[in-house]
């Protein structure tokens, strides 16, 4: 398909609207939020300023591409804070380090019955909610998966 036969479908351009409308509530959330005294507000504040138009019935929709070079910037990002003087307090850190994995399986043995009984979600976004980690993490491993990422 040539550029001008793509540029010219109108599921596409529906589809570049919607994602240009999500940057922008996306980047008014993240100006918003920095005004804040709260943390990491280009994430957050973009980030729930899309779940409130989610929330809102707003057309909001996501790029793969974009969702995609916006992973390896955070993985980059998060990979870069880890330096070899964390592996050298390790040892200080033992105690809490033990109880990650119990902590975690309690919640996935409360959280999914939970959300599968009580929310009637489908296995796999009640699996993936009840679970605790990073949010963006959950949310790319939940599309990954086919999980309903309204309700995660």
């Amino acid at each position: 398909m040539r550029l001008r036969e793509f540029i010219g479908n109108p599921r596409w351009r529906r589809h570049m609207v919607r994602v240009a409308i999500t940057l922008l509530i996306g980047t008014i959330g993240a100006l918003a939020y920095a005004r804040t005294p709260l943390p990491l507000p280009w994430f957050l504040g973009a980030m729930l300023a899309a779940l409130a138009a989610l929330a809102l019935k707003v057309p909001v929709e996501g790029s793969e591409r974009l969702t995609l070079v916006m992973r390896v910037v955070l993985g980059l990002a998060i990979g870069s804070a880890f330096s070899p003087e964390m592996m050298e307090r390790a040892g200080e850190m033992l105690i809490s380090l033990a109880f990650v994995f119990p902590y975690v399986f309690f919640l996935a043995l409360i959280g999914y019955p939970y959300f599968r009984l009580f929310r009637d979600f489908d296995r796999i976004t009640a699996f993936l909610s009840a679970i605790p980690g990073g949010f963006q993490t959950m949310v790319a491993i939940g599309e990954d998966c086919g999980s309903d990422l309204r309700r995660l």
